[in-house]
């Protein structure tokens, strides 16, 4: 049984937009603790599609365009956590492993979501 801690990036595949449709393979940051046995992970989407400057639900996520300095995050272009998109799927779901946010970035997200009344 493989854990998932919080904080911890998938790629997930079918992820539709916050409006419902475009569905494609999107990274999600994992919001709650879970294991490969559950059926529900929940996590916040990440886009590159986002504006300075960045609005209050955006958390920016650290990239590496080579990844050459091997960053934690396994992501690979400017792109933003978008805290009220929440996104639920499955184990099925999950391409993936990603990498992974520090603490500096993770809490943030957390702490708007509990400011913004998200019970997880």
């Amino acid at each position: 049984m493989q854990k998932y801690q919080p904080g911890t990036i998938l790629l997930v595949e079918n992820v539709p937009d916050p409006n419902g449709t475009n569905h494609k393979n999107r990274n999600i940051v994992l919001v709650i603790e879970a294991s490969s046995d559950e059926d529900e992970f929940i996590g916040v989407c990440i886009t590159g599609t986002f504006n300075y400057p960045l609005k209050e639900n955006m958390v920016k996520m650290p990239f590496s365009k080579t990844n050459a300095c091997k960053c934690h995050s396994g992501l690979v272009k400017d792109c933003v956590a978008m805290c009220d998109w929440l996104h639920y799927f499955s184990k099925k779901e999950i391409i993936e492993k990603t990498g992974f946010l520090r603490a500096d970035y993770f809490k943030p997200i957390i702490a708007w979501l509990a400011n913004n009344g998200f019970k997880l």
